[in-house]
């Protein structure tokens, strides 16, 4: 019994050892993780994006590979227009976590940006698939579709979209356009002149009227 105790009383000390040794060191890994964190917040607020990626990548090696660190760093390789290297790092993000819609919705940005728009189309259905009514991928799988030419199932995502959100104008604009390439000028009339009874400078539909006139 007293060897057992013995060890016992051994092993809790080794562990207290041990503990008392990491801890020190955790949190040197916690505060150099926060400290590249905030300096990444405080170049991309002054819109210094390729220095808050910089700062952001002096963030401990372990910390990499975590969801939020690859989500903030395709958000920031995006906003600095490095828009490969945003894909790529969504692309670590979803597959830190599977569940979330996050890196979905982030990997479109640079995906329409660079006119990939079947990937877009793509990502958005991914998201639709856990979130059907999900107004960012529905408004941007619309936009997707317009640009790949297919202007019928953009008119419906469209007007799936506005059933949800009836006052949102540039959906209603974007509608009006769908309809414009379908031929359908007098549909196309009557969205955008919704569109300008609200809002009569806009842009989108005053030229939409101009196209659908003719």
């Amino acid at each position: 019994m007293k060897t057992t105790n013995s060890m016992m009383r051994a092993s809790s000390m080794a562990l207290v050892l041990g503990l008392s040794l990491a801890l020190p060191a955790l949190c040197l890994a916690g505060d150099a993780a926060a400290s590249a964190y905030q300096r990444s917040y405080e170049h991309e607020a002054a819109g210094r994006f390729h220095a808050a990626v910089k700062s952001l990548s002096a963030a401990p090696h372990a910390l990499k590979d975590s969801y939020f660190y690859q989500l903030r760093l395709g958000w920031l390789h995006y906003r600095a227009g490095d828009y490969r290297p945003a894909i790529a790092a969504y692309r670590r993000a979803a597959a830190a976590s599977p569940r979330a819609i996050e890196p979905w919705l982030g990997r479109m940005l640079p995906e329409m940006a660079l006119r990939l728009w079947k990937d877009a189309e793509s990502s958005a259905r991914k998201v639709l698939r856990m979130d059907p009514k999900n107004f960012l991928a529905n408004s941007r799988l619309a936009w997707c579709l317009y640009n790949l030419g297919r202007h019928g199932p953009a008119e419906r995502v469209y007007q799936r979209v506005l059933t949800l959100y009836p006052a949102n104008i540039s959906m209603r604009a974007g509608l009006g356009w769908s309809q414009v390439k379908q031929g359908k000028k007098a549909a196309a009339l009557k969205s955008f002149s919704e569109v300008l009874a609200v809002s009569p400078r806009h842009a989108s539909a005053l030229q939409g009227v101009k196209v659908a006139a003719h």
